[in-house]
């Protein structure tokens, strides 16, 4: 990994180079290639994982996901079975005894948040924030979003956050508390029904902005990004486009590079036996 004010002077200086170093492009540019690559696949430092109850589930028989959530690598229980994605909300047939007897979907992802208004105040690096509408205790353990920042910040305590605020400073802004786009997840049975288990779910989140030269890139192997943004810088002038396309093959390469990388995830499994199948406790 390398930091963000490292990475920069890297970045400008192939830029120079290419003659396209418009500074507010490169950093609006760089930061929305980080956001996609570290949405697109789960880098070992932003890997999570959270327990779920389904004991008490909403009218969809769902549960909401942490708001900074961005995929899912693995679904398990308590026993040791492991949950398979499926697309669908419901299965007709029982399945036998294989390995994706259990399973889990994404449901419909929130539409309109708790509280959206444009009344927040927060100052940057700040772990607290203004708001004029009445406290609610129950927005503790909730996300919250700054105008039109990439990141949400998980609520701590009344009017706090438990990261430290990298965005622009904002007086009286638009913030939106469980923002749009917060998913939800929802677990079948065997027979398709909803299960009322709880169970451990890996993923992976989304970063919070690069904003500050100590700041670090959560990708192992920051080329791939480098040319990413070098493709995307390049790319929209014809004289260029031959570099872009260069540029563009680079960051795949260097991409594979970091995947190579980044350990892969192994999740809790049920033992088998020696004929391969899983062993069964009565």
């Amino acid at each position: 990994m390398i930091t963000y004010g490292r990475f920069l002077q890297d970045m400008m200086s192939a830029l120079i180079k290419a003659g396209a170093d418009n500074e507010e492009k490169v950093l609006d540019t760089t930061a929305l290639q980080y956001w996609a690559m570290c949405e697109q696949y789960p880098w070992q430092f932003l890997r999570r994982t959270t327990s779920i109850s389904f004991a008490s589930p909403d009218s969809n028989n769902e549960m909401l996901l942490p708001a900074n959530l961005a995929g899912i690598e693995s679904v398990w229980d308590s026993d040791g079975y492991e949950y398979t994605e499926t697309t669908i909300s419901a299965v007709s047939d029982t399945e036998s005894n294989d390995d994706y007897r259990y399973r889990w979907y994404f449901g419909a992802p929130v539409t309109s948040g708790l509280l959206t208004a444009k009344e927040f105040g927060i100052n940057q690096a700040a772990s607290s924030f203004t708001m004029t509408t009445t406290w609610d205790s129950d927005w503790v353990g909730e996300y919250i979003r700054f105008q039109d920042d990439l990141s949400v910040y998980l609520i701590s305590a009344s009017k706090a956050i438990s990261e430290a605020y990298r965005g622009e400073a904002l007086s009286n802004g638009w913030a939106s508390i469980r923002p749009e786009g917060t998913k939800r997840m929802g677990v079948l049975d065997p027979a398709g029904a909803a299960a009322g288990t709880t169970v451990t779910v890996a993923y992976w989140v989304y970063p919070y902005p690069i904003a500050e030269p100590h700041h670090i890139i959560q990708i192992p192997h920051h080329e791939a990004l480098k040319y990413a943004v070098l493709a995307d810088m390049t790319g929209p002038q014809d004289r260029r486009r031959k570099d872009a396309l260069d540029y563009y093959a680079l960051a795949d390469k260097h991409l594979a590079i970091a995947k190579d990388l980044n350990p892969r995830f192994v999740p809790p499994r049920r033992p088998r036996n020696k004929l391969g199948t899983h062993m069964r406790w009565k």
